[in-house]
């Protein structure tokens, strides 16, 4: 489930981008930030999502960074 997601919101992504997606739905941003936080639990299945579910902007930026994005 969760990889579907994930491979779901990456065509997103690479069809319409952030803004183009934001442009053609307009009842919500894309949700970037579970995205990538579902897209780090695959990758490392050992991830711990309490440690940055409810942070601050440098740590969504921390988290940006270990997935490569």
């Amino acid at each position: 489930m969760a990889q579907a997601c994930v491979d779901c919101l990456e065509g997103l992504l690479l069809t319409h981008g952030v803004v183009g997606y934001r442009l053609k739905w307009h009842l919500g941003d894309l949700p970037l930030s579970q995205y990538l936080i579902l897209k780090r639990w695959l990758q490392s299945p050992q991830y711990d999502i309490r440690t940055t579910e409810s942070g601050t902007w440098q740590e969504d930026l921390a988290l940006l960074r270990c997935v490569g994005v």
